[in-house]
C-alpha cells in the first residue's frame, strides 16, 4: 500500500495519521502461487521441469532413515501411483517412522540421477498405514525402472555369499518363473541377518536363506554396477514362499489333459494337495519306471493346495523326448508314519515341421 498522513508519536513510536479514505491506495495484491500438489511418479517424469521446484505430495513411508546407511540420511517414501522416491536430510529425523501416512512439502532436487525431497516440512496424517508395494517379477525388476520403489519379489536361492572384512553385507542370488535372476542385498547396518562385525544375529533367517529355497522378499529397489538388487529393510521382509492355498486337503495330483510341445517353449499345469506335517516329493518318471526330475521335494506344516507348471525338462535341463510320462505325488504324514500317493499321466508331443 500506499499511505499520505500526518506524522505523530505515541509512546515514543511514530506513526502515520491518514485524515481520508483516498490517503490509502492499494498498489498491488501479491497473491501466493499454489504448491503443486503431484504424484510421486509425475515427480519422477517430470523432475528435469521440477528441479528446485516446491511441491506437495502425500505418500507413505516404506522405510525410515539411517536403516541402510548411517553417514547419510535418507527414507523412502512411496505412493499409489507405483513409485517411490528419497526424503533427504542433513541430519536424522527419528520422527519418521515406517507406515507413517504423510503430507509432505519440500524441494525437488535431483542428486547423480536419484531423484529427493529436501528442505521438507511433514504433517503426519495417520500412523501404522498399509505399505504400498509393487508386486513384481524378477525380468520386471531387471528394468531398473523401479529404484527407489517398495517392490515385492520372489525366487528360489540359486547363490549365497556372505560378509567379508572388506563387504560389509550378505548377498543372495534368487531366480523365478521369469528367468530372472536379481540379488537381495542383507546390509550389515539393517541387523538383519548379520552385525558389524559380521556376526550372525537371526539364525532362523540364516537357515532359510539357503540355496533350493524359495523365499518371497519385499525391499528398495536399487542397483550396483547396472545389475539390479533389492534391499530389505528388516527381517520381515524376507519369508518363505508358501504357494497355493492354505486349508484341509487330502493327498491329490491333477494335470491338464492335453499334451503339450516343450520344444515350442509349451508348459503342462497342474495342480496338487497335502495335508498337514506332511514331506512332499512330486517327481516325473517315464513308462519304464526311470527317473525324469523333481518337481518338489519339502516338509510342509500346513496343508496346501497348489497350482504350478512343468516346462517338460528333466533334472539336466534337458528337454525330454515325446512320450508319455508318469507324475507321482508321494506324500509321508510325519505324524502317523503313513505314506499316500497318486500318479497322474502327462503326454510330451511332437514338434511337427
Amino acid at each position: 500500500i500506499e499511505v499520505s498522513g500526518i506524522g505523530d508519536d505515541y509512546l515514543g513510536s511514530s506513526q502515520i495519521l491518514p485524515a481520508f479514505e483516498n490517503d490509502i491506495v492499494i498498489l498491488e495484491v501479491n497473491e501466493p502461487e499454489p504448491t503443486p500438489d503431484l504424484s510421486i511418479a509425475e515427480i519422477r517424469e517430470n523432475i528435469d521441469d521440477l528441479d528446485g521446484q516446491t511441491i506437495t505430495v502425500d505418500g507413505v513411508i516404506t522405510v525410515p532413515m539411517d536403516i541402510f546407511r548411517t553417514d547419510i540420511h535418507e527414507a523412502f517414501l512411496q505412493d499409489e501411483s507405483g513409485q517411490g522416491i528419497v526424503i533427504f536430510s542433513y541430519d536424522a529425523d527419528p520422527s519418521i517412522q515406517r507406515g507413517d501416512s504423510i503430507m509432505i512439502t519440500a524441494t525437488v532436487d535431483e542428486f547423480e540421477g536419484k531423484p529427493e525431497l529436501i528442505d521438507y516440512s511433514i504433517t503426519t496424517l495417520d500412523t501404522n498405514a498399509a505399505i504400498p508395494f509393487v508386486d513384481l517379477d524378477i525380468q520386471e525388476f531387471n528394468t531398473l525402472e523401479y529404484s527407489y520403489t517398495f517392490v515385492k519379489l520372489w525366487g528360489r536361492i540359486i547363490a549365497r555369499s556372505n560378509p567379508t572384512p572388506t563387504n560389509s553385507g550378505a548377498n543372495i542370488d534368487i531366480q523365478d518363473e521369469s528367468g530372472g535372476v536379481t540379488t537381495i542385498r542383507i546390509w550389515n547396518s539393517t541387523n538383519i541377518l548379520y552385525n558389524e562385525n559380521n556376526e550372525i544375529l537371526n539364525t532362523e533367517l540364516d537357515s532359510l536363506l539357503q540355496i533350493g529355497t524359495d523365499i518371497e522378499v519385499y525391499g528398495i529397489g536399487d542397483s550396483f554396477s547396472g545389475s539390479s538388487q533389492i534391499l530389505p529393510a528388516y527381517a520381515e521382509d524376507i519369508s518363505e514362499k508358501l504357494e497355493g492355498i492354505a486349508g484341509d486337503f487330502e493327498t491329490s495330483l491333477e494335470i491338464e489333459p492335453y499334451p503339450f510341445v516343450p520344444q515350442w517353449g509349451e508348459v503342462i499345469k497342474y495342480t496338487y494337495s497335502f495335508p498337514d506335517n506332511a514331506r512332499i516329493k512330486l517327481r516325473v518318471f517315464d513308462l519304464s519306471g526311470r527317473f525324469i526330475t523333481t518337481l518338489f521335494d519339502e516338509f510342509r506344516g500346513i496343508s496346501f493346495y497348489k497350482e504350478a507348471i512343468w516346462d517338460g525338462r528333466n533334472d539336466l535341463n534337458e528337454v525330454v523326448p515325446p512320450g508319455v510320462y508318469l507324475m507321482h505325488l508321494e506324500v509321508t504324514d510325519k505324524l502317523k508314519g503313513k505314506t499316500t500317493t497318486d500318479v497322474a499321466p502327462v503326454v510330451i508331443g511332437v514338434r511337427m515341421k
